[in-house]
């Protein structure tokens, strides 16, 4: 199972993420919606040049047209993408052209009550793998929040049909990423502001130990 922590937004927050096991690292850019820890294409570039081996950098977007996307990527020199599903079938045709052929497309999509948005069929053949997030009625703010936590049952009836890789994210934290990972055995789990320092927005070393390492004890076959 892979682990992604994101909002990385310093050499400081990397090494501890990375220290702590990480295996992917989510850098921020191209905002429109209320969140922290965004970062310039050039910052997630320097950070991503860091990296060592084996720790894959993501760049993670709320931008939703091709060419606006495409330039983040080429400013980052970054070419593993998560994007938010308020992007068009279109728009994803229209990126996955102009992408290397080794570039991946992560779409986020929402749970809401019963309902999965977008809908994912429509983007299958164009995407590499889901993330799924919560959904947050608030306008102006995309993703998830402890208050607003996965419907669990939805999830897990779309993991049996999705013919993708499945990652979740949006609400999991060192004390129900565990129960996620067991239940649902997703290919990956991912986090950000529940491992942040709520005043600071700065990455807390200790949840973020804990959390990788009970998502690896989670995944592990029973003995």
């Amino acid at each position: 199972m892979r682990i992604k922590i994101s909002g990385i937004q310093n050499e400081a927050e990397m090494k501890i993420a990375v220290s702590c096991g990480a295996d992917a690292i989510g850098f921020l850019v191209g905002q429109l919606h209320r969140a922290s820890s965004f970062v310039l294409p050039s910052s997630a570039a320097r950070l991503a040049g860091m990296l060592p081996p084996y720790v894959c950098p993501v760049i993670v977007t709320h931008l939703t047209e091709a060419e606006q996307i495409m330039d983040i990527l080429r400013r980052a020199d970054i070419y593993t993408v998560q994007i938010c599903g308020a992007i068009t079938v279109p728009e994803i045709e229209k990126l996955s052209g102009i992408m290397p052929k080794h570039g991946k497309i992560i779409l986020t999509a929402y749970i809401n009550t019963q309902n999965v948005l977008p809908r994912l069929e429509d983007y299958f053949g164009r995407i590499s793998a889901v993330t799924f997030d919560c959904f947050n009625r608030s306008p102006a703010h995309v993703g998830g929040s402890v208050a607003n936590s996965h419907k669990w049952e939805t999830v897990s009836t779309f993991m049996k049909t999705c013919p993708l890789p499945v990652i979740l994210a949006g609400a999991l934290s060192p004390e129900n990423v565990g129960d996620a990972v067991q239940t649902f055995k997703p290919f990956g789990v991912d986090a950000c502001s529940a491992l942040k320092n709520p005043l600071t927005g700065d990455l807390i070393e200790e949840k973020c130990r804990a959390f990788i390492a009970t998502a690896r004890r989670a995944s592990l076959p029973p003995l």
